[in-house]
């Protein structure tokens, strides 16, 4: 954009010129007329009456044409003074925006050559909080602060001087004191001497950046503050995952050189090993936007390796951009250690207590088989039986023992599972005798620990064992049905068969039928209870809690019986027959 006054100037030159231009033709014109008139006079004077009019009337008509010229010259000179008009009419609005325009960004004062304030915009004052009045005739250092102290004024003036332009931010001073920061452009303007005489400070409010950036340098020293102290190792990488700060710690436990390491893809200090499997959790975990933590190895330069567990996350901007990664590591060597000779000895005991279990069923199979040939030579029956109940008996300890030694955790087993092969034993024990008992068997998958599963596989032989000697006499078939259900933390087993049913004066808890003895006394172990019923044929329910906070040897009285006389009702419906 041309300077108004440039603009203004030469319009006014060209106007000038041509209004020279019409004078000089009109001078020339009158000069050509005078010479007519007296070239007429002497012509006629002489007696040339007809040349002396031909040239009066050469001198007319010249005049005619110098007066049209004149016309012609007058209306391009009226048309040249509206176009400059007009133009300078346009400059000046264009002038007047530009400086609103600025007015509006930018800090503007004006100082003249003795360092005083001479003119100051609006945005000036309200930066400052000085009102114009305040400022105009100051020295400058009213409003200046540490930054003139440091670079000092006659640095700067001997710069403008050189007829330089001086750029920098300035820290300067509010009305109330108040530091604020003008990212400043200072341009000296110089007489035709070459003379300063006046500077132009022109500039941009930055407070709010230098506050941001401030905020930035205290963050950043506390973060390393705390990075240095920190007992894990912390690094930070750019998106390219290239490593551009760790701390001493992330150094000892990399075993890296900061001044190699720094600048490169963090993943070399990955052992080879590892490298695939962190790779594809690291990408894995950056294309879903979720934490990365991961366990692998760091290899050091004397190829010693390092367990480590990493956590990072992406650091991102308002938007959402990636502006790079931050993360920790930490030593866990010792705890892998620890857990691998945990798990060797675990190995070891899991061994022994297999061997344990493997030998304790031998031993008691060993004494069924004693049992069972002392049986067959005893010559009375009753005393036979009694050995045959004590084989019953044992069938559910060496089952227990048996699953336990065949399956993967030592601390519970599948109770259903191991009910239906108890049934089975039974079944073929008792077939091997000469009787018959067909055992249904109706059960939902339960897993129990072996404090609760080996007696209740007790009382189911028990139970089985009396529905064969006792609900179907006369050497007849019999059947029973067992229901096996949970509700919560209670367990449920329910015992019935079709049968002639027990003696009306039949009292279960003084009974002294070694049987029922030994159900009441297992019923107690596991804090249960035990109801039996004998309308139709012989229904007996057990209810017991299996829940961790429940412990073999609960006494009658536990509160957990509230919970069992509720559940029994509900658990025992669906098989009422």
């Amino acid at each position: 954009m041309a300077d108004p006054v440039s603009r203004q100037t030469a319009n006014t030159a060209m106007a000038r010129q041509l209004q020279q231009t019409i004078w000089a033709l009109w001078v020339t014109g009158l000069a050509v007329i005078g010479l007519a008139v007296a070239t007429t006079s002497s012509a006629l004077a002489a007696g040339g009456a007809i040349g002396g009019l031909a040239v009066m009337v050469l001198g007319i008509r010249l005049r005619q044409q110098l007066r049209a010229l004149h016309d012609v010259n007058e209306h391009e000179v009226s048309q040249v003074r509206r176009e400059a008009d007009s133009k300078m009419q346009q400059t000046r609005q264009e002038h007047l925006e530009l400086r609103t325009a600025i007015d509006e960004h930018a800090v503007i004062a004006i100082i003249d050559n003795r360092g005083c304030i001479s003119q100051v915009n609006a945005n000036f004052c309200r930066i400052s909080g000085h009102r114009e009045d305040e400022v105009i005739g100051q020295s400058f250092r009213i409003i200046s602060g540490r930054v003139f102290e440091r670079l000092a004024w006659r640095k700067i003036r001997r710069q403008l001087s050189d007829g330089k332009v001086w750029r920098g931010e300035v820290e300067n001073l509010t009305s109330h004191g108040q530091p604020y920061w003008i990212d400043t452009t200072i341009v000296p303007f110089a007489d035709a001497e070459g003379q300063s005489y006046q500077f132009v400070a022109i500039g941009t409010d930055i407070t709010q950046r230098k506050k941001a950036q401030l905020e930035t340098r205290e963050k950043e020293a506390l973060f390393r503050t705390l990075a240095e102290i920190a007992p894990a190792g912390i690094f930070r990488m750019d998106p390219d995952q290239t490593l551009t700060y760790v701390n001493q710690q992330f150094e000892q436990i990399s075993g890296c050189d900061p001044t190699t390491v720094l600048g490169n893809p963090w993943t070399e200090l990955v052992h080879p090993k590892d490298q695939t499997l962190v790779e594809f959790a690291w990408n894995r975990a950056v294309s879903s936007n979720q934490l990365f933590a991961f366990e692998f190895r760091f290899q050091h330069a004397d190829e010693t390796e390092v367990w480590v567990t990493c956590h990072s996350r992406a650091e991102t901007d308002d938007s959402g951009n990636v502006l790079g990664y931050v993360g920790t590591v930490s030593d866990i060597s010792e705890r892998r250690h620890a857990a691998e000779e945990l798990r060797a000895s675990v190995r070891e005991k899991d061994t022994l207590l297999r061997e344990i279990h493997h030998r304790v069923k031998n031993n008691l199979q060993i004494i069924s088989s004693l049992l069972y040939f002392q049986a067959k030579k005893l010559p009375d029956p009753a005393t036979s039986e009694v050995f045959q109940e004590l084989r019953h008996r044992l069938s559910s300890m060496i089952l227990v023992h048996e699953k336990l030694y065949q399956s993967e955790h030592l601390d519970h087993i599948d109770f259903v599972e191991y009910c239906r092969e108890l049934i089975d034993t039974l079944r073929l024990q008792m077939t091997a005798q000469g009787e018959q008992l067909v055992v249904t068997l109706n059960a939902t998958a339960l897993h129990l620990p072996i404090e609760i599963a080996l007696p209740g596989g007790m009382m189911l032989v028990e139970l089985l064992t009396n529905v064969q000697k006792y609900a179907f006499p006369h050497g007849t078939a019999g059947s029973a049905e067992v229901d096996i259900a949970t509700d919560g933390d209670i367990v449920c087993i329910i015992v019935s068969d079709p049968g002639i049913g027990l003696p009306p004066d039949f009292d279960m808890t003084t009974s002294s039928s070694f049987g029922w003895q030994l159900i009441r006394s297992l019923v107690d172990q596991l804090g249960g209870q035990v109801t039996v019923d004998s309308q139709r044929g012989t229904r007996v329910t057990i209810v017991f809690p299996y829940s961790s906070a429940n412990t073999p040897e609960i006494p009658a009285h536990h509160p957990s019986y509230a919970a069992i006389n509720s559940a029994t009702a509900a658990i025992a419906k669906p098989v009422t027959r």
